[in-house]
């Protein structure tokens, strides 16, 4: 594909690999969910977060990678891993089609030295270790998904 960057592993043992796609305006609430995958992380397993965008300011990349300051198991990315001048716009088919939700469908392309990732929303909190959702075995399934709930 065109212009997408691969990313490649940090830790090789034990790594649970999940990412989500942000701008600028979802920072704080990605802010949230880091805090919470962190609070509830386990010492046996190695996170390794990754943030896809196109544009987030450099203090708020600062921000988003110093929440795993002080642990050794915990590697937050701010990857940016497709230019944005080579983004099709004629992809935008809808104001919610946003290029943020093309990240995370591209995200899978850029993983390629990772057996399995999971995708996840910035506005999510997480209550439990994300290593327990990471473990399930998906048996011959390539995709494992939840049903959308609108409260």
């Amino acid at each position: 594909m065109k212009g997408l960057k691969m990313v490649n592993k940090v830790f090789d043992d034990n790594a649970v690999v999940l990412y989500a796609s942000s701008d600028d305006n979802y920072v704080p609430y990605l802010l949230v969910l880091l805090a919470s995958i962190i609070e509830h992380s386990s010492k046996e397993h190695n996170y390794d977060i990754l943030i896809f965008y196109f544009n987030i300011k450099e203090e708020n990349k600062k921000r988003i990678e110093r929440q795993a300051e002080g642990y050794e198991n915990i590697c937050i990315r701010t990857v940016c891993i497709y230019d944005e001048l080579d983004f099709d716009e004629s992809l935008l088919v809808t104001r919610t089609l946003t290029k943020e939700i093309w990240l995370k469908t591209l995200g899978i392309y850029a993983l390629t030295e990772y057996e399995k990732s999971i995708v996840i929303d910035c506005d999510v909190i997480c209550l439990t270790d994300i290593a327990e959702l990471y473990e399930i075995d998906l048996e011959n399934n390539l995709i494992g998904a939840v049903h959308f709930l609108n409260m």
